[in-house]
């Protein structure tokens, strides 16, 4: 994954900030991040990923550029498509 100003790449794919909806992270032991596109209800299961070291600066910093690309954030329970 990476972060840039005008988007973020997960997965190979590209998107621009006005593109997502929101993020959505599921505090579970092991949190989960959703990317949920505008126009979708459910998260499509290749914008969902783990931080697999340093979970917490991963998350702040990905809530940090939600916040500087105005993108909203959810905590809690999602819904993911198969």
């Amino acid at each position: 994954m990476r972060m840039h100003q005008d988007g973020i790449m997960i997965n190979g794919k590209e998107m621009n900030a006005d593109s997502v909806a929101c993020l959505l992270i599921n505090q579970d032991r092991k949190p989960v991040i959703g990317i949920k596109p505008k126009g979708r209800r459910i998260v499509p299961l290749k914008l969902c990923f783990q931080f697999v070291e340093d979970q917490t600066e991963g998350i702040e910093q990905l809530e940090l550029w939600a916040q500087a690309s105005h993108v909203k954030i959810t905590k809690g329970f999602f819904m993911r498509w198969l």
